[in-house]
């Protein structure tokens, strides 16, 4: 079995690593393979992880955005799946979703599955938007199985992407034994905050999806209000720059943090006091699984599908760009007039097996020999 993916980092990365580590070796050979060229900050970590479970870890030529590479990258794809000649390919994001499943099908690969990771046409508006969910219905008829998870089924059937009964709804799911809550204090000596403080954290990688200048918006009208509190940003990307601008003109960068990539990211969830996520769109991300699992308030802004989310959590989303709004509500957090919702106590609505096993059932329905 071959798992494919183009981005190499992130949630889609952390995503194929726990599938491809946690199903049984005796009954899949799994094969993982990565772009050549474009790796993140949290790849060779990953790719290490998977070699030492015994994971065969492979890299083929794959752009990371649209050009006439693609093409280049198609013939390369091809030669690789008629050289090792797989049962199932399960390509993940839309890059490498729309070229191995054309792939899979010159080289008659028997099974073809897709995880879309958030489509890539919720990225675009007009013409580019109804180009690509055109792809997406065409690419559809020649694949076996759609992998979504219940935040984007929606999505699909607005879309049109037919046939739906190819949908398989697959929940994202943390692993709770990677994830242990650590000493706060010991974690705010590490990152030297103040005990007074309390500490508002963002997660993701530093580009256009997250939203980011609106995270840091925020926080300058909060600090207005209450210059006790410590902003974090956690990830990398190609708006890092811009976005420290926006904070030295703001004259806030004693407190809002961009700290990069972070290896271990326990202990800025174990000292969190709120996440807040202002993405424009969005899959099911593991970054709201993890604050979930360590029981932080969330404030996130509404995406297409998540009110999936929100119904199986209990939490609020806000409107988009509304930094009034979510500046108030990370105030009311703060100063302990935030009521919990008591669903959030309740069993994890993702539980990590079940993902596992989903996956596992699907294959053998798919390919019974296997």
């Amino acid at each position: 079995m071959l798992y494919a993916l183009e981005s190499a980092g992130g949630g889609t990365l952390k995503h194929v690593t726990c599938l491809a580590t946690r199903l049984n070796r005796d009954e899949f050979d799994i094969t993982v393979v990565l772009p050549n060229e474009v790796y993140e900050a949290d790849t060779q970590a990953a790719v290490v992880f998977m070699r030492q479970k015994g994971i065969c870890v492979d890299t083929v030529f794959m752009p990371g955005y649209v050009s006439l590479k693609d093409v280049r990258a198609l013939f390369e794809i091809c030669f690789y799946l008629r050289k090792k000649r797989f049962d199932i390919v399960h390509a993940h994001s839309s890059k490498a979703g729309a070229l191995f499943r054309m792939a899979a099908f010159f080289m008659q690969v028997p099974v073809m599955v897709y995880t879309p990771h958030c489509f890539y046409f919720q990225t675009c508006t007009g013409y580019k938007r109804r180009f690509y969910m055109w792809i997406e219905r065409i690419l559809a008829k020649r694949t076996h199985a759609l992998v979504v998870s219940g935040t984007e089924w929606s999505i699909l059937k607005q879309a049109r992407i037919h046939p739906v009964t190819k949908a398989v709804i697959i929940d994202n799911a943390i692993d709770p034994d990677n994830y242990i809550r650590m000493n706060c204090r010991q974690a705010r000596s590490t990152w030297n905050i103040p005990d007074s403080h309390r500490i508002v954290i963002g997660v993701g990688r530093m580009v256009k999806q997250k939203n980011w200048n609106r995270f840091i918006e925020t926080a300058r009208m909060v600090l207005q209000h209450d210059r006790n509190v410590t902003f974090i940003i956690a990830g990398e990307g190609p708006f890092r720059n811009s976005l420290t601008k926006q904070i030295d003109r703001y004259g806030i960068s004693d407190q809002v943090r961009i700290c990069g990539h972070v290896d271990s990211v326990e202990p800025l969830y174990s000292m969190a006091d709120v996440f807040v996520a202002t993405s424009l769109w969005e899959g099911l991300p593991y970054t709201y699984l993890e604050a979930l699992h360590f029981n932080i308030p969330m404030l996130v802004t509404y995406t297409d599908g998540m009110e999936y989310f929100a119904g199986k959590t209990g939490i609020v989303c806000l409107p988009q760009n509304d930094t009034y709004r979510l500046s108030e509500e990370i105030l009311k957090i703060i100063s302990d007039r935030f009521v919990p919702d008591k669903r959030n106590d309740t069993e994890n609505p993702f539980p990590f097996k079940r993902f596992v096993e989903q996956h596992r059932d699907l294959y053998r329905r798919l390919l019974p020999q296997v």
